[in-house]
């Protein structure tokens, strides 16, 4: 029918329905004025669509058609023909894909001004010259391969369990379990290696400097470092907004550090203990910063 009727027109521009609530193969299908007018993914739609209100399972599929067969590029002239085809762009296509029982799912060329596939009927003879008839048809899965369930598109992948199918025995639990246990230790010597490198290497600075690192190294595994171009209170300001709870132990250890930095004066025992004790209450909220910007790359946002 997409194929013989004449009212059926191949164009790759086609227009849109101005309702943008209205189905696209009903538009293609039904517009008095711009239906039937369109391209390979029209006429795949309106075939899978079609079929499917005649209980028939339809797919539509998406790809590319063969393309042209060319010569290897340092074949001489005379070379035979090779087995190089070359798929350019313009060969994207989409076609339809119907199932039947028995035969699996078969591919039809919906799209007008487009060849059907071919599929030769009859007998042929059997190689070797034996001179028996064979089938030329589509063919036919085992006994008992009719079923959708069966096609290889609806199989789990390696490692999952199907329908029907037995649980991993207790002994390859147990062997995940000491696998993921191993690499979550693993993990965790590596973090308590780098803390403790990182504290000897901060213990023989100013108590000023000392905090301001500390702060500015949990920032840096959060993935945002202090740019060269920054004020040690711009910095500041960025990690307020971010964690805004801890304004005040965060203003505390930026002060002490613009004071160890730029007042030619030490810095007095009881902002000392201030600095330490406002870097105790922000250690976990920075991991958690941590942790949030790490999923946010992770996770696909809505």
């Amino acid at each position: 029918y997409l194929h013989s009727d004449d009212s059926f027109e191949y164009r790759t521009s086609t227009r849109l329905p101005t309702d943008s609530a209205q189905d696209l193969v009903d538009y293609f299908l039904f517009d008095p004025e711009n239906g039937r007018i369109g391209f390979c993914e029209q006429y795949a739609s309106a075939m899978v669509v079609m079929a499917r209100t005649l209980g028939i399972p339809a797919r539509m599929a998406i790809g590319f058609a063969p393309g042209e067969r060319i010569q290897a590029p340092d074949a001489p002239p005379d070379a035979p023909t090779s087995q190089l085809w070359q798929v350019r762009q313009k060969n994207a296509h989409a076609w339809a894909e119907l199932y039947f029982p028995g035969y699996g799912w078969q591919a039809f060329e919906a799209t007008k001004s487009i060849r059907a596939i071919n599929r030769v009927t009859g007998t042929a003879q059997q190689p070797a010259g034996s001179g028996g008839p064979l089938p030329s048809g589509p063919p036919r899965l085992d006994p008992g391969d009719g079923d959708v369930s069966t096609l290889p598109s609806s199989q789990p992948i390696p490692g999952a369990i199907g329908p029907g199918g037995e649980a991993p025995r207790d002994g390859q639990q147990g062997a995940n379990i000491l696998v993921i246990s191993g690499l979550i230790i693993l993990v965790l010597g590596i973090a308590a290696w780098r803390w403790r490198r990182s504290r000897l290497a901060l213990r023989f600075l100013a108590p000023g400097d000392r905090q301001w690192r500390r702060l500015a190294l949990a920032a840096d595994r959060a993935g945002v470092a202090q740019r060269p171009s920054e004020t040690i209170y711009e910095y500041a300001g960025w990690l307020e907004e971010q964690i805004p709870k801890q304004r005040p132990e965060i203003r505390t250890i930026a002060d002490g550090k613009v004071w160890q930095s730029y007042s030619g004066k030490g810095v007095t025992t009881d902002v000392i203990a201030r600095m330490e004790h406002a870097w105790k209450r922000l250690q976990w909220p920075l991991v958690w910063l941590a942790v949030r910007r790490r999923l946010r790359g992770v996770l696909p946002s809505r």
